[in-house]
């Protein structure tokens, strides 16, 4: 058994003698919630030093006991207990003057951080970025009634500049915005109460810096709106109240100067505030979403991988959906929340793992195999296995006592008949009950259930194995996933734009040996015997600029011999390999069609199989990884523009290459029985130092190995589906691309104010004015 620390990340232990970032947490009575709001700082994924100062307003129940044993535990935490009781402005001073960070924000605590890698970003973002003053991000607004919203409906990332930040232009929450901090202290009319909250505090930094603010469409924090806090407490009189107290504050102490144009334009933004206190408002209840809503709306999209326009492109390249990957999560993480399971108090079970599947297909590609193989891994170095299935993908039983009858194995599949929220809620309950050391998730297309399924803190670790090298890898930017096992170099290269590569750790494609020896003998059938193999058929069936069916009667013709095709494929493909050999007066048997074989590489060498032709432009990399196992020689095609990883990505370098079919004929005109045994032996030797599974298992049981350095990004760079133009973006909760309206804390959230709106003309007349301003700052 195992307990949890907390997570200076996966990219190691940051330094201690520079304070990079202070966390500001002011409470009063929030025992029920404290704990998520720290555990969601203390366990983010950072290279720096951090601070998590939680300032006490005298609470009467148990939050300063809270606080007290967390910060026993973790050093990063510090306690300030206020003497009275004296508010949230004076708590927020006097974390600002304890914070040695050269950054700082500020978290409520009844609110709580998604992403596990927001403080990185944002701090990352301001350090190569001197121009902005704060960086911000879009948030989900918890209702009462377990509903959700947002904050911003924008997916793109926007610039905004002074003249924006000064004319109310936008709005991010408090749980957002990271500041670069200016001085040691707050001036003291912060203990004011119009000062207290992420207004006057957003335009005191804004008017400190006058300088530019980022937004990121990251969702990466929760607002719990639960109607006690200091706003949503209000009635709308009473926030109509406050919006002008704080305008108001905000002229006369932050920027005290009547001829200056800050002033002229809050005066502007007073003129309408004051008007609505006088006119009468009419019920208009928010727009709110279900998680049953979100999550359906997110597999919607996700599916429209499997629709034809689109998996005719998708399959060929790699892809992601990252906002769906962050909705996904975000909704697992409000279920976590309201089930109150935090991190910090977690012992796990060392001995056992789980596997994550949307469900089973033997004869589907090489996942199940790859699956089988992680599990015996397991089994031999002693650990349980519990295989846990959404259902999303029918299982025969008959499957499970097959390949998974063992003592050690425990098999169990979700009620895949209740509502997705049900379905997420039995997945997320299931897991944290096993508590395991190890999470493996394999997740199909379109399981955003699963997806939401992977949460910091149900296992000790959560490891993606990195098998979906096309179409689309849902999961994939879940900030709660630990450590990627990724295959080849090239598809580090290909993920690192857009994913940590801190997070990767090299485990090439791997196989049980079953043979003692290199068991390949050259011609055993008289002639050049071929094979080539494609767990789908789209591998090989496709417009690319060679027809793998044309190039096998080519060889046909030239070797005399035999090509088997392992794999499904289409009718129309087998009626035109056939006309294209009777053209050619080639005998029909000479291509011998094999649908599937359990035991494909004792099939080759049964058949005599002298040239392996790696299937193209789409590889099969365990396929590759098999035939080399048996000793037998390859002949992999270089594509010009690969949209994939290629099978000279995977296999050993020594084996032959062809660019253009002349390349590979001429391979094959000169072939003898001495040079297939050369190849031969260099990809046995190659299997047996790289891809033998006995080579793989210690790595893997130790979730350790070479960090991989990353390079050019390749062609096949991780894109998004959406970015692409391949799916829309269609979201009720969310638009892809135009400006959401403006939504400030000082107006109402279910029913906004939005002074831009109303104030364009006076906002362009003054914009020029105020870029000249932009880029200056006081020390």
């Amino acid at each position: 058994m195992s307990t949890p620390s907390p997570s200076t990340g996966v990219r190691g232990a940051p330094p201690a003698d520079e304070m990079k970032l202070s966390i500001i947490i002011p409470v009063f009575n929030e025992e029920r919630t404290i704990a998520h709001a720290i555990e969601s700082v203390l366990f983010q994924d950072v290279s720096f030093a951090f601070e998590v100062i939680v300032i006490d307003d005298r609470s009467t129940d148990r939050t300063p006991q809270i606080v007290e044993e967390l910060a026993r535990r973790f050093s990063q935490l510090t306690l300030l207990r206020n003497s009275r009781n004296l508010g949230k402005g004076s708590s927020v001073m006097r974390g600002y003057a304890a914070a040695r960070g050269k950054y700082f924000q500020v978290l409520d605590g009844d609110d709580f951080f998604v992403s596990w890698n927001k403080l990185q970003q944002q701090v990352e973002f301001l350090e190569g970025n001197p121009g902005y003053f704060a960086v911000g991000h879009n948030t989900a607004i918890l209702h009462t009634n377990r509903e959700i919203s947002f904050i911003r409906k924008e997916v793109q990332a926007k610039d905004f500049e002074y003249a924006d930040c000064i004319s109310n232009g936008f709005y991010c929450h408090t749980s957002s915005y990271v500041f670069r901090k200016f001085g040691d202290q707050l001036p003291e009319y912060f203990r004011n109460n119009s000062m207290r909250g992420d207004t006057a505090l957003f335009f005191y930094h804004a008017i400190k810096a006058k300088s530019k603010v980022r937004y990121s469409p990251s969702i990466s924090s929760v607002y719990n709106f639960h109607g006690s806090g200091l706003w949503s407490r209000l009635n709308d009189v009473q926030r109509s109240k406050l919006n002008v107290e704080v305008l108001e504050a905000i002229d006369k102490f932050v920027v005290n100067d009547k001829s200056s144009m800050e002033h002229a334009v809050l005066q502007k933004h007073l003129k309408y505030a004051r008007r609505e206190l006088g006119q009468p408002k009419q019920p208009n209840p928010p727009t709110t979403y279900s998680i049953d809503d979100v999550l359906t709306s997110c597999e919607k999209i996700a599916a429209r991988i499997f629709d034809a326009k689109v998996s005719g492109t998708a399959f060929k390249g790699m892809y992601s959906l990252p906002v769906v990957d962050q909705l996904s999560e975000l909704v697992g993480r409000i279920l976590m929340f309201k089930k109150n399971y935090t991190i910090s108090d977690r012992v796990f079970d060392e001995s056992k793992i789980v596997i994550l599947v949307s469900g089973f297909v033997p004869h589907g590609g090489g996942i199940f195999r790859e699956i089988k193989e992680l599990i015996s891994i397991h089994v031999a170095a002693g650990f349980s296995v519990d295989i846990y299935s959404s259902g999303k993908i029918p299982t025969d039983p008959a499957v499970i006592m097959e390949h998974f009858d063992h003592p050690r194995i425990t098999y169990w599949q979700a009620n895949c008949g209740q509502t997705p929220s049900a379905l997420l809620d039995e997945l997320i309950t299931k897991l944290h009950a096993a508590a395991p050391a190890r999470i493996y998730p394999f997740i199909t297309h379109h399981d955003v259930v699963l997806s939401a399924a992977l949460q910091r803190g149900l296992g000790k670790k959560i490891v993606l194995d990195y098998v979906y090298d096309h179409g689309l890898s849902l999961a994939i930017h879940n900030s709660s996933i630990d450590k990627i096992f990724i295959k080849t170099q090239s598809q580090a290269d290909a993920l690192s734009p857009v994913i940590d590569p801190t997070k990767f750790l090299l485990i090439p494609p791997f196989v049980d040996d079953i043979f003692r020896a290199n068991p390949f003998r050259p011609y055993r059938n008289g002639s050049l015997t071929t094979a080539s193999a494609a767990a789908r058929s789209y591998k090989v069936e496709n417009e690319y600029t060679y027809s793998y069916f044309l190039i096998v009667v080519e060889i046909l013709k030239l070797t005399g011999g035999t090509h088997y095709h392992y794999g499904p494929l289409q009718p129309q493909s087998l009626d035109f390999v056939h006309a294209e050999m009777a053209n050619a007066g080639i005998n029909p048997r000479h291509f011998v069609h094999v649908p599937w074989a359990d035991k494909f590489g004792q099939s080759l060498l049964v058949n005599g199989v002298d040239l392996f032709i790696a299937p193209f432009p789409v590889c099969s990399a365990r396929i590759a990884v098999e035939v080399m196992s048996c000793g037998i020689p390859i002949a992999n095609h270089n594509l010009k523009n690969p949209g994939l990883p290629q099978a000279i990505d995977f296999v050993d370098p020594n084996q032959w290459t062809w660019d253009v079919p002349d390349d590979l004929f001429q391979i094959i005109r000169s072939m003898d029985p001495q040079a297939l045994l050369e190849k031969s032996r260099s990809a046995r030797q190659f299997f047996l130092s790289n891809n033998d599974i006995k080579v793989a298992s210690k790595h893997i049981i130790e979730c350790a190995g070479q960090p991989l350095l990353v390079s050019a990004p390749k062609n096949f760079q991780l894109r998004d589906l959406v970015e692409e133009g391949l799916i829309k973006l269609d979201l009720p909760f969310l638009q892809g691309g135009s400006p959401a309206d403006t939504v400030s804390r000082t107006s109402q959230i279910e029913r906004p104010v939005t002074f831009w709106r109303r104030t364009r003309p006076w906002r362009r007349k003054i914009s020029s004015i105020f870029q000249g301003l932009a880029g200056r700052s006081e020390p």
